[in-house]
């Protein structure tokens, strides 16, 4: 899950960009994304949850939006496909 968080902001081109928290849920989505079709459950790509930060910063958004968007991903595959 989080290598392949990681992945997704170097496909995007994030890698040396101004920290976003939108970029962040995007490679959230992705990774979700990812797990689905993997066979990995919900509850396997929800793993790396408790190393989040439940409040959300200048760079990262707080713990529940990035379950949502781990949640959303997984749910539905081609919303984690946008950079």
């Amino acid at each position: 899950m989080v290598i392949t968080h990681e992945l997704r902001h170097h496909y995007c081109h994030h890698l040396g960009t101004a920290a976003d928290p939108r970029k962040e849920l995007a490679a959230d989505r992705f990774a979700g994304a990812a797990m689905h079709p993997s066979k990995m459950s919900l509850d396997a790509a929800l793993s790396a949850v408790p190393i989040l930060d439940e409040r959300p910063s200048k760079s990262h958004p707080g713990r529940a939006d990035r379950v949502k968007a781990i949640t959303d991903g997984w749910n539905d595959p081609a919303v984690g496909k946008k950079c």
